[in-house]
């Protein structure tokens, strides 16, 4: 059960994995990507079950072109319930379109982010759309550390191994970091695919060996992944406890990127007890 997507996921670029609707698209540009986000405001009129539903999927193959393209969105829901604390309710308030939904994204320029929002299937269904750049706030100048970074390449080598389970893939995973993290990790992954395009999972368990930033011993990073129509979410832990030696103690996240021509690397935010 070798997918290319679920492979993908694993290594934390899914959203560069998937199958863009024109296979022959060229591919995005290398420059450098920044956030967006596009705001929703419901219109007036309400809509169908049966709108509603075409609507779903509209926006399904269009997250997934999307996605494919790079632009690695991340989608936020928003409740209907509202309050304005010591703000009375007026015609000018009252009477706006609510705002109904947030969607962060990568693009080159506003230019290019205001493209993408255009062309949102949402538009079709009575719904506005606005774009703007956002950035997190500067840190204080007293702010506690952050913690420190560990960044570089490294390869991975994935084996497929016999499953009871025809619909759970088992793989052997081999890895070679290098930089900040010199070492090398032996795991296992699981996975399982659904039968909706653009949906699957993934968890894994690898045990790292080595030196990082000179310091040596062992820990275990635990992963979990999502596709979920198309958008990724993946997450990768360092265990509780299972630091060793110069390594007790360690806890952290770590990233995984894939750059243009297919190399990868990691980005790896941790704490070693007596390190700031």
């Amino acid at each position: 059960m070798h997918n290319p997507m679920i492979a993908a996921l694993a290594l934390g670029v899914a959203v560069l994995a998937l199958p863009a609707d024109n296979p022959s698209a060229p591919n995005p540009p290398t420059s450098a990507m920044k956030p967006f986000v596009i705001v929703f405001r419901q219109g007036p009129h309400p809509l169908t079950d049966t709108d509603r539903a075409q609507r779903q999927t509209a926006i399904s193959a269009w997250a997934r072109a999307q996605n494919a393209a790079g632009h690695k969105l991340e989608p936020r829901t928003l409740a209907p319930e509202t309050a304005r604390p010591g703000v009375a309710a007026s015609p000018e308030t009252s009477g706006a379109w609510p705002l109904t939904a947030l969607l962060f994204l990568e693009a080159h320029d506003l230019a290019e982010a205001a493209k993408v929002a255009a062309s949102h299937p949402a538009r079709d269904y009575n719904a506005s759309v606005e774009v703007r750049p956002w950035s997190p706030p500067s840190s204080p100048a007293v702010a506690p550390s952050s913690g420190l970074l560990a960044a570089g390449p490294f390869e991975v080598k994935m084996t497929p191994q016999s499953a009871a389970d025809a619909a759970i893939g088992h793989f052997a995973l081999d890895k070679q970091f290098h930089g900040d993290l010199e070492a090398t990790s032996t795991g296992v992954m699981l996975t399982a695919m659904s039968e909706v395009k653009g949906s699957a999972g993934y968890v894994a368990l690898e045990k790292v060996s080595g030196r990082l930033a000179g310091h040596p011993g062992t820990f275990c990073l635990q992963h979990r992944g999502i596709m979920d129509r198309g958008v990724p979410s993946l997450t990768i832990t360092v265990v509780p406890d299972s630091g060793t030696d110069g390594l007790a103690g360690l806890t952290g996240t770590m990233a995984i990127k894939v750059a243009p021509d297919g190399a990868h690397t990691y980005e790896f935010e941790y704490r070693l007890p007596g390190r700031p």
